[in-house]
């Protein structure tokens, strides 16, 4: 996950380079799995599904990595101990997303398809014929719409009129503009235990990537201050802490779990758990 961390930058530096657009977007990609309507699309097959909370490290280069590094969310969903279920996730296609795995999946013996009642712009499948039959099971499909690529995989598919009740759910759980401001994380947070001091100032544009600046006063060790890339997926901030120590430049993956309404953090060598709570005095600390 490190390495779709350090990428994360890159698209921070991307996105501020764009500048603002006359007419910004209007759909968002998902931020919490469980706010999505995938559950309910399952079929009545699979007797009480849930939220499958998967821990994702994916190899550098594949679908799910490019689409984590591109500020997108992966989300699982079904029975795990029976191994079935539906995995989706969503990216903004940035005009060429789409296009470029496109080139792999061609390569991958995927064909071009459309969804069965489903306007798309475009997609792809990955089918494989049943040992001793014609019947083939759809194990994926990728599709292009209103500027997102998603990605739906489902065990149980036999055909891709299984897939348009998933893809029109996936469709309907892109969150509109209130939604993903309700649910960005931007802003000032402090903690404070005694006379340590912890500050972090975050910027959240329209996706799940989150910039940092964090502050460190402690008062029996080094204090730090330095830049966080990272994202926001399921209430868990995660990221690459970059800053000085010693003369050295030095990195750390911290991890903040909560909300706009504070965030609660644990070094992993104390046993004091510090809650930031939202404020305005990140500027005295961060600029001290």
């Amino acid at each position: 996950m490190k390495k779709v961390l350090a990428l994360t930058l890159t698209s921070i530096l991307f996105l501020s380079s764009c500048g603002d657009a006359e007419k910004g977007p209007t759909l968002f990609v998902p931020s919490f799995c469980e706010k999505t309507k995938i559950l309910a699309s399952l079929p009545e097959s699979i007797p009480n599904p849930k939220f499958i909370n998967t821990p994702w490290e994916p190899a550098e280069g594949t679908d799910l990595f490019e689409a984590l590094a591109a500020g997108g969310i992966a989300c699982s969903f079904g029975l795990q101990e029976a191994e079935i279920g539906a995995t989706v996730f969503w990216a903004n296609d940035d005009g060429y997303l789409f296009n470029e795995r496109a080139s792999q999946w061609v390569k991958d013996s995927q064909q071009s398809v459309d969804i069965p009642d489903f306007d798309e712009e475009a997609a792809y499948a990955l089918t494989e014929t049943k040992d001793g039959s014609t019947e083939k099971h759809v194990w994926a499909v990728n599709f292009l719409i209103s500027g997102f690529w998603i990605h739906i995989g489902a065990t149980f598919a036999d055909s891709l009129d299984d897939y348009t009740p998933l893809a029109k759910a996936a469709l309907a759980s892109l969150r509109d503009k209130t939604a993903m401001e309700s649910e960005n994380i931007s802003g000032c947070y402090i903690a404070e235990d005694g006379e340590d001091r912890i500050a972090i100032r975050l910027d959240q544009q329209d996706r799940n990537i989150v910039s940092a600046e964090i502050f460190f006063g402690w008062t029996k060790k080094e204090p730090s201050s330095g830049f966080m890339a990272g994202d926001y997926r399921n209430g868990v901030l995660r990221g690459i802490y970059q800053y000085s120590s010693n003369g050295k430049e030095t990195e750390e993956e911290l991890t903040f779990t909560g909300d706009k309404s504070g965030f609660d953090w644990n070094s992993g060598n104390s046993e004091v758990e510090y809650k930031l709570a939202p404020s305005d005095k990140c500027a005295e600390l961060l600029n001290a």
